[in-house]
């Protein structure tokens, strides 16, 4: 896992906090950020305490064991579909008392954030390729032809 890249995402995370708490939102009510909003892709951060988490029907008890007070998911979808969902963070504080984004980094969950930035990464990716009819050239093929 790239240390820059959760510290990065941390401080993200922390932003949006920090600018949802400025806004006056009551943040144990759960709240959530849209930071990319189509036409094709859509990424939503929510964040959510455990009290509104455990009872969402068919959740794994995997899942379920990794809650704590305040939890920071992402989804990423493509068109109507869902690509995924993952459990950026769990941390042990209210989202109102979480003051830097040290205290943000303390409950990232690096092996979701791997997955999730993989995964945002081939959406991404493969959205640019659709749009532009042409696939990435492959820098080793060319190093090898030339």
């Amino acid at each position: 896992m790239d240390k820059t890249y959760l510290a990065d995402l941390a401080g993200d995370i922390f932003n949006m906090i920090d600018s949802a708490k400025q806004s006056g939102l009551d943040l144990q009510h759960g709240f959530q950020s849209t930071p990319l909003n189509g036409p094709h892709i859509f990424l939503n951060y929510l964040f959510q305490p455990k009290s509104q988490l455990k009872n969402i029907p068919g959740m794994p008890s995997s899942f379920r064991r990794r809650l704590k007070k305040s939890n920071v998911l992402a989804t990423i979808d493509v068109g109507k579909t869902k690509v995924g969902i993952f459990a950026l963070c769990a941390l042990d504080k209210r989202f109102d008392k979480i003051t830097s984004a040290e205290d943000v980094a303390g409950g990232m969950i690096p092996a979701e954030v791997e997955t999730f930035g993989e995964t945002l990464r081939e959406v991404l990716k493969a959205d640019l390729e659709q749009q532009t009819g042409m696939a990435p050239q492959d820098d080793d093929k060319d190093a090898a032809t030339n």
